[in-house]
C-alpha cells in the first residue's frame, strides 16, 4: 500500500512540473532581433505596378495583432491584377500569431472551392522550389485565386 502512495505522489509533482513548464511556454515569446520594414517593399516587381493600397481597421489590427503589414495591389500593363498581403508578428506570443486562411475565410463569408499544393521556381537558375498553397475562394460575389505560404524563423510552412 505505501508503494502506491509513493508512485500517485511521483505522478502528482510531475504533472505540477509539467503544469509549470507549459505556462511558461505559453507566456513566453521570442522577438525578432532586426526590425523589418515591409514598407520598403518595392512599388513595382517586375511589369507589375502598385495601383493602390488598402487598410485595415482598428477592429481588424486588434484581432490580428500584426506588428507590420502591407496590402496592396498590383497591375500589370494588361490590366490584370494581383492582391498582396504581407503580415509580420514580431514573436508568435500567444493570441498573436499566424493563422491559416482555411480557418478565417469561411468565417468571412468565403467558400473554398479547391485547394492543393503549389510549387513556384526560386530562381531561373536554380532547381530550388517553394511549395505553398493554391486554393480558389468563392463568396455571394465572386472568385478569387490565392496563393499562400508562411514564413518562419524554421522556414516556409504551408499548413
Amino acid at each position: 500500500m505505501q508503494l502506491k502512495q509513493k508512485e500517485i505522489w511521483i505522478v502528482i509533482v510531475l504533472l505540477i512540473i509539467t503544469g509549470i513548464y507549459a505556462h511558461k511556454l505559453r507566456n513566453s515569446h521570442i522577438v525578432a532581433p532586426e526590425t523589418v520594414k515591409l514598407a520598403s517593399f518595392p512599388n513595382q516587381v517586375g511589369p507589375w505596378r502598385m495601383s493602390h493600397s488598402f487598410f485595415m481597421d482598428e477592429r481588424t489590427l486588434d484581432v490580428l495583432k500584426v506588428d507590420q503589414y502591407i496590402w496592396r495591389v498590383y497591375q500589370d500593363a494588361n490590366d490584370k491584377q494581383l492582391s498582396l498581403l504581407i503580415s509580420y508578428f514580431k514573436s508568435q506570443k500567444y493570441g498573436a500569431q499566424i493563422h491559416s486562411p482555411k480557418h478565417c475565410l469561411p468565417g468571412g463569408g468565403w467558400k473554398i472551392v479547391q485547394r492543393e499544393h503549389y510549387s513556384v521556381p526560386l530562381s531561373d537558375i536554380s532547381e530550388n522550389t517553394l511549395t505553398i498553397n493554391k486554393i480558389l475562394i468563392r463568396n455571394s460575389r465572386t472568385q478569387e485565386l490565392m496563393l499562400y505560404w508562411f514564413w518562419t524563423r524554421s522556414g516556409p510552412i504551408t499548413s
